[in-house]
Formats: C-alpha cells, structure tokens, sequence
C-alpha cells in the first residue's frame, strides 16, 4: 500500500532565496545568493537530524513536519557565513586593521540551532 503524502500548507519548510535576500538586507547578487543557500541546505540536511527532516506515517497519510523556526535560523546564519568564508584574506581573516575576524563554516552556534544539548541528569 502505498501512502499519500500531505504537505500542511501552513508548515515552514527552508528559506527560499527570496526569504534569504528579505532578511539580510546586505545578500550578494541572486546567482550567488543562490548558491550559498542550496549549499547551506545541503550542508544543514546533512547534519540535522534525520527524524527531523523525514515523513512520519499518520492516519493513513506520509505526513512531512515543518521545520523549527530554529533550523531556518540556522540557514540563514550559514548561507552568510558560507558568503563570509569566501571573502577572506589568504590569511584567514575577514576585516581591516585590529579589527579582523575569522569566519568557520557550520559553526557551534549553527550546530547548536540544529542538534541542542540536551541537560542530562548525573547519577553518581
């Protein structure tokens, strides 16, 4: 038997490009914006987990969950630190003079959006 999927018109799913480009006001030009954010996704899916990303079965419907508002965060911070990454100097740094950083694709803050630690109870 095979399922019907059902796709809730009211779930969130990734960021298009033109959500991408509304919330950051300073996104670069859409051919690369573009980019940045299929590599962004692709980065994401990989490293989320997967019980968050696939279809569960119910009532007799493949039903596919939204994404949190977390994940989309996520996007977001990392089709700009993808955009980041690649204007730095040979040095690794981004920035002029004292005032220079350097910009690490998925970083923890991203990895946290999409697998938080949970608090764990010690026994001992």
């Amino acid at each position: 038997m095979t399922l019907e999927l059902f796709e809730d018109p009211n779930n969130r799913y990734w960021l298009s490009d033109e959500e991408v480009a509304d919330l950051w006001p300073d996104a670069p030009a859409d051919d690369l914006l573009a980019m940045l954010n299929a590599a962004a996704i692709e980065q994401l899916s990989a490293y989320a987990p997967a019980s968050a990303l696939e279809p569960y079965e119910t009532n007799g419907y493949l039903y596919q969950p939204g994404l949190p508002d977390a994940f989309r965060l996520a996007q977001l911070m990392q089709v700009r630190n993808l955009y980041n990454a690649g204007r730095v100097s040979p040095a690794g740094d981004l920035g002029a003079g004292d005032f220079t950083f350097t910009p690490f694709p998925l970083t923890w803050q991203v990895q946290a959006l999409l697998r938080p630690k949970r608090g764990r109870p010690v026994i001992g």
